[in-house]
This record gives C-alpha cells, structure tokens and sequence, in this order.
C-alpha cells in the first residue's frame, strides 16, 4: 500500500489522516461499540451503541451474538478500523524481567523466555506484550505478555467473520482498560496501588496497578451469576428473578428480610473472594504501595449497595469508575448528546488508540489482518510523490542547465576550430559557431552523395537485421530466446521462443511495425519458427 511503503498513519501522537475507529466488546449479555474520531492530535467519541443479547431464537449462543452484532454494526456507517477487546478470561498473563528496553529486541526473545511458563504450547499460542516498567539505570524491562490459544482466537474470529467484520487490531479488556486508566489525571495521580474490578456476569476481572504500572491482573471465576445462584438456592426461586431482584434492589429489600439477608450473605462472600486476590497482590508489593483505592465497573457497578459492602470488607475506599473523567484528558473529547454507561467503558477504551497498548495486538503471525487504504489517502499521498518528483527534477534540471551553459561557451570556440581543420572549404574567419556546424553539413552531404553512388545503399545486411530486432524486441520481458537466425535473398527465417501467448502477440506487433521487414506471419505456439518477408532484398554477407 502506498500509505504504508511512504507515509505513516501518525507521526508521534499526530494523525495524518483522520481514522474513524470502531471499538467492539462482546460480553455475555450485551454488545457495546463505541466510534472515535482521530484526527491530528485528538479524539473524539463520536456514538456509542449498546445492544442486549435477548434469550430466545436463535437458541445458540454464537448465533445470537452475530445476529446483535450485525444489528449493532448496522448503527455505524463509515469507519475506517475495527479493534474488538478479548476478555480475560482467554487470556494468560506472566510477567518477564528482560536485560533491554528496545522493542523490537525484546520482540524477538518473548516467545522464548515465556515459553516454559505457558500451560500449552508456544505453537498452538498467538502472544504479545506490554511494556509495563523500565529501569534505564539497568536498561531493564518489565513486561506483561498475554497469550491466547489459536483455538479461542479462531472461534472469536469466525463470530466476526460471519457478522461481516474483519478487525484490524485485537486487544484485550484490561489492558484497554489500564490504558484509559492511566491518561486520566486524577487516576494517574493516585497514590499507592489501584484496583481496577471489572464485575461481569460469569466472572470478575482484577488489574493491579501500582505506582501507575500494570503489575498483576486475575480473573476470579465469580461473577453476577454466582451472586444470584447463591440467592435463588437459598430463597428456592428462579435464577433470573434473583438476578433482576439484585440488579433493582441490591442487598436491601424492605419487606422481604430473608432476601435482605440471603443477598447480603451472597455479597460478602463475593467480597471475600475479591479480598483474598487483592491480598496475594499486596504481598507482593512494597509497604509504600499497598492498596489505597478499589474502582468497580462492569455489569456488576450498577447494583445497589455493592460499593459499600465492598468497603465494609476490603476496609479500602471503593468507588465507581467515573465516566465523566474521560474527557479530563487533553486530547479526548465526547461529542454532544453521547453518553457512555459504564457497561461501554470497555468498548471506548478499546476504540481509543492511546499510547500504553500502542504496538500490542494479537492480530499477528498467520491471524495477521490484510490492510487497506482510503481513495483519499491514495490520492493525496500519490499527488505529494508526483510533486515531489516533479520538484527533484526541477532542481535537478536547472543544475545541469547551468553546468551545462558554463561547459557550451568553452566548447563553442573547440567545435569551430575542429571543423575548420576538418573541412577546409569553411572560410578561416568564420567564427559564428552554428554558421560554422551549417557548413559541415552541408559538406558532409556532399561526401556522402559522393561515397553512397558507389555503395550497396538500398541493400539490407545480416548486421541490419539483428540490429533491428535487438531494439524492436524487449528480450527480458518477453522471455525471447533464440535458437537460430537464417537470413536468405528475400527472408529472415527465425527459430525462437517466447514465454506465453501473450509475449508472442506482442513480440508479433513489434516486427510488424518494423520497415525492414514486409510481412510478418501470425504464429500459434511460442516455441516457433517464422518465416519473414524482407522489404528489401539482401546482399551478399
């Protein structure tokens, strides 16, 4: 593509080209996409759809989930790249301490050093990381690889695939997630570690964050739906209407105590969970970094009373991600009447092409998506290497000119006496110097007259020939191999051979519009012998 043999879609965090970006997230219940506008250095949220997954026909999962993504795409109509962010329950994190910062270098030692550290095997896994820390007095790296089975990323695929969909870059959850994180002021500026909890309905998300460095991130295998069984087996009621009761009332329901107490039971128990992974994490840290503030999002946010008995049982302040915090940033920006619930956080910081997950995508090795290029883009990039070439023959031009005019005036008064010698019938005192070249020819002329009444002008020879069809027929590009010339009284008989059927049509055209040669019979195979009648009639060789 031109664009990407000459000219970068950014330069630093500058866009050349402005880009419409998808950003996908598929949860079990729901479909968010989020479009961002990035042109030159900012971004802009431009819409943001949700779309629920219904129960009901189709009854399969993934049948569903193309029918609601195909409905969800049909909200946006132009866009330049699609991101989709995996969840990390797919995912296999490990950490890696490397001897260098460069990251093509630690590009090409992170499928060996993480190997021994996989569960599967390195052939059956598409990998890449992030640089999550660097010490430059040891020119060491910290890094968090996420690995993905090519079986899981093929199934997630194929749900695109089917919907229409091609992604150009895929990402994973949290790391989206950590990289809004951390271009959002007062996060950024927090100190000790973060918790960032992403509730879903299966499962909870966990990302670490210390001194604002992505340190560990888990998935607890809980979610709503644990919570809501606990309740339904403890009232003897349907799973779906515990869930619908916490998501509407929380843990309090006035005029029912047993629920009260049955989803109080249920969410203490989820806590308690949570707290046994975030104090694994904190002993890991060093005491200045232990844990200070715990950030919920997710499905799981928008329950009742599920941040303070966050905080009864982790004793840490607990709050909700803050959606209005995003356009804290410089260069994010929210456009009118767009509103993103906090269950599309995932979806907007996947859309939004910011630097900490900037080289990362797991769209590589045989998954690698073919790009493309706009018309645009084609046009202008096509117009600035045509004046760019225009202008560097120009310069080049105007430097040979001025050589050139410097070498004619020396030169002039060289020809002149030259030909002076040469032809002594030119008068001695001529000095004009084009005056002079008239005269030469003139008598050139004359000597050729005279020298060409005794010569076999209008015959052609064996040389003439090969002459003529060295500068008629282009050898390489025709794959033009002779085997024998025979050249008699009246024809040139040529034993040859060309690549294809077309090289032959086209070697055909050439001799024909050769004056030398009269006739030219049409041949059918490329390995031939041709019979060509000569305008002329040769003489002896």
């Amino acid at each position: 593509m031109i664009k990407n043999l000459f000219l970068p879609d950014k330069i630093g965090n500058y866009y050349l080209f402005s880009k419409r970006i998808l950003g996908i997230d598929i949860a079990k219940t729901h479909i968010n996409i989020t479009q961002v506008l990035a042109k030159g250095n900012s971004f802009l949220i431009e819409q943001q759809v949700e779309e629920q997954l219904e129960p009901g026909a189709p009854t399969n999962y993934t049948e569903r989930t193309v029918e609601a993504l195909k409905k969800t795409v049909a909200h946006f109509q132009n866009y330049d790249e699609v991101r989709i962010a995996l969840p990390s329950s797919m995912i296999i994190y490990k950490q890696l301490k490397l001897p260098f910062t460069n990251h093509d270098k630690i590009r090409m030692v992170v499928g060996f050093e993480v190997e021994p550290l996989l569960p599967f095997s390195l052939n059956d896994a598409v990998l890449d990381f992030i640089v999550t820390g660097v010490d430059v007095a040891s020119s060491s790296s910290q890094v968090l690889v996420a690995a993905v089975q090519k079986e899981l990323l093929t199934q997630q695929l194929d749900i695109y695939a089917q919907a229409g969909l091609n992604p150009n870059v895929i990402t994973v959850d949290l790391f989206a997630l950590f990289d809004l994180f951390s271009h959002i002021d007062k996060y950024r500026s927090l100190s000790g570690s973060t918790a960032l909890l992403d509730l879903g309905l299966q499962t909870t998300n966990v990302a670490y964050i210390t001194a604002g460095q992505l340190k560990f991130i888990r998935t607890i295998p809980h979610g709503l739906s644990s919570i809501a069984k606990y309740v339904a087996d403890t009232l003897n009621i349907p799973s779906n209407q515990a869930m619908e009761n916490i998501i509407r009332f929380g843990n309090k329901k006035e005029d029912n105590a047993q629920y009260t107490e049955s989803t109080t039971k249920a969410l203490d128990d989820f806590w308690q969970k949570v707290r046994f992974t975030l104090n694994s994490f904190e002993q890991q840290t060093a005491a200045e970094n232990n844990l200070k503030q715990v950030i919920l999002l997710g499905d799981g946010a928008t329950i009742q009373s599920l941040v303070t008995a966050g905080q009864n049982i982790l004793k840490v302040p607990t709050e909700l991600f803050d959606m209005a915090l995003i356009t804290s940033h410089e260069r994010i920006n929210i456009a009118a009447k767009v509103s993103i619930p906090i269950t599309g956080i995932v979806s907007a910081s996947t859309a939004l092409p910011l630097s900490a997950t900037e080289h990362f995508n797991l769209r590589r090795d045989e998954f690698a998506a073919s790009g493309g290029i706009s018309a645009l883009q084609e046009f202008i990039t096509s117009g600035s290497l045509v004046i760019l070439l225009f202008g560097m023959l120009l310069g080049f031009s105007i430097v040979q000119t001025r050589m050139l005019s410097s070498e004619l005036s020396s030169s002039e008064h060289e020809v002149v006496e030259m030909l002076k010698k040469r032809f002594k019938n030119i008068d001695k005192d001529e000095e004009d110097w084009q005056e002079v070249i008239d005269l030469a020819k003139r008598e050139l002329r004359k000597e050729q007259e005279t020298l060409f009444k005794f010569s076999q002008r209008g015959r052609t020879s064996f040389l003439q020939a090969l002459f003529e069809l060295s500068t008629r027929v282009d050898k390489d590009a025709l794959g033009f191999e002779v085997e024998r010339i025979t050249l008699t009284d009246t024809e040139l008989i040529l034993k040859a051979r060309v690549r294809d059927h077309d090289a032959l049509k086209v070697l055909e055209r050439e001799l024909k519009q050769s004056p030398m040669f009269s006739y030219v019979p049409p041949q059918e195979d490329p390995d031939f012998t041709m019979h060509i009648a000569l305008a002329r009639p040769v003489g002896d060789v």
